[in-house]
């Protein structure tokens, strides 16, 4: 019976890692998205120094997202870490597009292709967003 509550033992500390793995992850991916709509809005509102201070924080929680999921596969991959790539992705190629700036890719702001590629297509609704805000403001 001994062998039973040491594998037991091991599979709640496993899991007691997991738990604490998501929560952590899961509120890095909140500050990322967060990050990231403040961006765009700055973006949308001319504030390049707003641009830049968001999209560094989050990347800053993009990485201790990755960082906290990525000994658990199994949420690693739930998919809430892949939505705040999308965000962030979507926050910075807006950034880069309304300035005329090339447009970083996926390694370049370490993202999976997927998320990259998805935050893409984001971008294009804010750029016709941004252009109805100008179209406003003439």
């Amino acid at each position: 019976m001994s062998d039973l509550s040491e594998h037991i033992g091991g599979v709640t500390e496993h899991l007691a890692g997991v738990n604490a793995a998501r929560e952590a992850g899961l509120a890095a991916c909140r500050s990322v998205i967060r990050a990231s709509a403040s961006a765009i809005r700055a973006v949308h509102l001319g504030q390049p120094d707003v641009v830049d201070t968001r999209t560094a924080e989050a990347a800053a929680a993009l990485d201790a997202a990755r960082t906290a999921l990525t000994p658990y596969p199994v949420v690693y991959h739930a998919g809430f870490l892949h939505d705040a790539a999308k965000e962030y992705v979507e926050a910075r190629a807006t950034a880069a597009l309304v300035a005329g700036r090339p447009v970083p890719g996926p390694t370049e702001l370490n993202v999976e292709p997927p998320a990259w590629l998805n935050g893409m297509a984001e971008a294009a609704s804010e750029l016709r967003r941004h252009a109805q805000i100008g179209r406003a403001h003439v």
